[in-house]
């Protein structure tokens, strides 16, 4: 079996310092099969999974950074270290979420939708997942998957009254629905559907519905879509 753990052999750093070991269960003692522990990196969460001979752990180096590294048979190093980061956004807890012989998948959480205006604060806490090659320890980007296609921000004012202006970046020119709905999931009114050019866009809601009559206050969410990609925010209305 091997274990993976952390502690302040080296105090001048500021983090813990990941160390690992492969231990042998012979005649009910426990035996390390490599000559010394192989340290990793810094961290204060870890996750390790084994594969055949081969051990994936990965933890985290600060909120703000994932790394990831594979561990050989013999206690050397398998490839470069692969670290994820984010420069605004925490980013934390990784799991190794599968393994085999192939690939590897690890997994987080990530709070890179966060968003923060004048009036008010709103965080959304997503799942990330990162494939790669148990191979050569690489990352693999599959190109299968749809790429992010548009960038949504959150209304202003939020909230409003009697109205708001929402605004988007398109990766690419493309035909953008932009929709707002009620709590019960009915459309209240269409906002946009048509082609529109790569770049920034700003949108005005004025509190009305598709008949023209004012709506009344309370909480509504604006739905865009923009090629395979979706996203929705909420809004408060008070008037």
């Amino acid at each position: 079996m091997t274990l993976a753990w952390y502690d302040y052999i080296n105090p001048a750093n500021l983090y813990n310092n990941v160390y690992t070991q492969r231990f042998y269960l012979h005649n009910d003692m426990l035996s390390p099969a490599w000559d010394n522990n192989t340290e990793i990196g810094l961290t204060y969460i870890i996750d390790i999974a084994n594969m055949y001979d081969r051990v994936l752990i990965t933890w985290n180096y600060s909120g703000y950074c994932i790394q990831m590294q594979m561990i050989d048979a013999d206690g050397s190093l398998l490839g470069q270290k692969i670290t994820i980061e984010s420069q605004q956004q925490p980013i934390y807890l990784p799991q190794i979420a599968k393994i085999d012989h192939e690939n590897a998948y690890i997994a987080w959480f990530d709070n890179r939708a966060a968003n923060f205006s004048d009036n008010c604060i709103e965080s959304f806490q997503g799942i990330y997942m990162q494939k790669l090659s148990t191979a050569g320890f690489t990352p693999i980007y599959d190109q299968n998957i749809p790429q992010k296609s548009l960038t949504l921000y959150q209304n202003y004012p939020n909230p409003f009254n009697p109205s708001t202006s929402i605004a988007f970046t398109l990766k690419n020119t493309d035909r953008v629905k932009l929709a707002v709905y009620n709590v019960k999931g009915q459309k209240v009114v269409d906002l946009a559907d048509n082609v529109l050019e790569q770049g920034n866009h700003t949108i005005t809601w004025n509190g009305k519905d598709m008949n023209g009559k004012n709506v009344g206050s309370g909480i509504y969410y604006y739905q865009i879509k923009a090629g395979q990609y979706t996203e929705t925010r909420k809004m408060l209305l008070m008037k």
